[in-house]
């Protein structure tokens, strides 16, 4: 029996894809199983009873001198400690392991079972990973950037252009309408296509001010979110109180772009999904930093899942908040109404 179990241990050891090693005190490698040559190119008469050190990276050594002591020494201890290290095959060349240790008692005394696995393509499919992870935020970043100086350039042009333009023909067609007699049916006529043209420059005014709010760029943070706030309450009827305090208007541009789109997508959500009949908006400045906080006593939601859905408002509130090293925060549950916090600092830039 115990020669059968004896070799049922042995096949489980050889067929394991990791290699096994074990290391007496003295820091001696006892065992390894064929696994091992694979990983490192030592055959199993090369690697029995020298030190663990020769799979040890010489760079590595010399950053980890208590390596042998510190990890690989037998004692009492919690099984399971899992390091990654850099090892050296036998023809000197790097690979990256991840080693789980153990610590076995045996007839030889107390050993430390090594489970190694060759984790080099796994970091670099991370480092792939994780480089096009850079990319992609860098190229939103560049998108949403792109996306807000197109924004304020039609927004300008709508303002500056079409609206003067339909502003000057509602008075050339009043000065038509003052032209003819109150009797005539030209002057009823003149009179309500003067009044459409007026609503058609009210209306382009809007999606001007909805593009890219003038105020945010003449008068500054506070006054356009405190006009955006006024828009929302009298268009739904919803009851906004604005707090700003200690909130200077010399902050960079971007900063100002994110904090108040960061509001607007808020608010928007808010008209949308909470049923919401109050709310409020903070912004406060303090210790090289502007907090903008937005509160509504709305029906709330699941935040996660809301990002199950992958909406794009949270996605472009987070989004924003990256570029300009913010921190977003959201706080909410069914029946909770919902609470946004960003803080972003003065100094950032990217």
């Amino acid at each position: 029996m115990l020669r059968h179990s004896a070799s049922t241990l042995h096949a489980l050891i050889e067929s394991s894809p990791q290699a096994i090693l074990a290391v007496s005190g003295d820091g001696k490698i006892t065992h390894a199983n064929a696994i091992t040559e694979k990983v490192f190119g030592y055959s199993l008469s090369e690697l029995l009873g020298q030190p663990i050190e020769m799979l040890i990276a010489e760079d590595f050594k010399d950053k980890d001198a208590g390596l042998r002591k510190d990890f690989f020494c037998p004692r009492d201890g919690p099984v399971g400690i899992t390091r990654e290290i850099e090892g050296r095959r036998k023809d000197g060349t790097q690979v990256l392991i991840e080693i789980t240790l153990g610590y076995v008692d045996t007839l030889e005394g107390k050993l430390a079972a090594a489970f190694v696995t060759d984790i080099t393509h796994r970091k670099m499919l991370e480092q792939i990973a994780e480089t096009s992870r850079q990319k992609i935020s860098a190229l939103a970043a560049s998108l949403l950037r792109a996306q807000e100086k197109e924004r304020r350039r039609v927004s300008r042009e709508l303002h500056d252009t079409l609206c003067q333009q339909l502003a000057s023909l509602a008075f050339d067609v009043g000065d038509l309408a003052a032209q003819t007699s109150p009797s005539d049916v030209a002057h009823s006529h003149l009179l309500k296509i003067q009044a459409r043209v007026v609503r058609m420059s009210e209306e382009v005014r809007h999606i001007a001010y909805r593009l890219h709010p003038s105020e945010l760029d003449d008068l500054g943070l506070n006054a356009a979110l405190q006009a955006l706030c006024d828009e929302v309450s009298k268009r739904h009827h919803i009851t906004i109180k604005v707090v700003t305090k200690d909130v200077s208007e010399q902050f960079p541009l971007e900063a100002a772009s994110c904090l108040y789109r960061v509001c607007q997508e808020a608010l928007n959500n808010m008209v949308k999904h909470s049923k919401a009949t109050r709310a409020s908006v903070a912004l406060i400045e303090e210790h090289g930093s502007v907090a903008l906080s937005i509160k509504d006593d709305g029906v709330g939601f699941c935040v996660e899942a809301a990002e199950g859905k992958g909406g794009l408002g949270m996605i472009s509130m987070k989004e924003r908040a990256r570029i300009v090293n913010g921190k977003l925060s959201i706080k909410t549950g069914p029946g909770k109404g919902t609470r946004i916090d960003l803080v972003v600092p003065l100094t950032s830039s990217v």
